[in-house]
């Protein structure tokens, strides 16, 4: 029974020894995997990083962009604002300086002058919205500036 005792302990203890070696190596497998796992966790962190700011770059381009071609729009409407009341003022003119004038035609340059001052006041509610969306950009410029 000894002789037994000693084989089920020998082979105990062999068990016992594969078992920590299976375990040394399953912890090393581990640790070379978490090492591997966090470097590259690390540098898909950076190029994400990195794609954020070049992303960044690029609206900023963008938006300067669209706010050139936004003033140059608005430069344009001005403009037009500015002919139109230059253009409903020389009909005035014309409407004061004409004292006979034929019930029709007064009646056609009255639609026509009241056309006219409909187009100015289109064109600057245009302006008006214009303005307000550049102020709204110039905001958010700030807002993003702020953060």
């Amino acid at each position: 029974m000894s002789e037994q005792t000693e084989k089920l302990k020998h082979t105990a203890q062999e068990k016992l020894e594969n078992v920590r070696q299976q375990l040394d190596k399953a912890k090393e497998t581990l640790e070379t995997t978490f090492d591997k796992t966090k470097s590259q966790v690390t540098q898909k962190i950076q190029e994400a990083k990195a794609s954020l700011n070049e992303t960044r770059v690029q609206a900023r381009k963008n938006k300067a962009g669209f706010k050139a071609e936004f003033k140059e729009h608005k430069d344009e409407f001005v403009e037009k604002i500015e002919h139109l009341k230059e253009a409903a003022a020389a009909k005035l003119e014309e409407r004061s300086q004409h004292k006979v004038i034929a019930g029709a035609e007064k009646a056609e340059r009255h639609a026509q002058i009241c056309i006219d001052n409909a187009v100015v006041a289109i064109a600057e509610a245009e302006l008006a919205c214009l303005e307000a969306c550049e102020a709204r950009m110039e905001a958010e410029e700030v807002l993003a500036g702020a953060t």
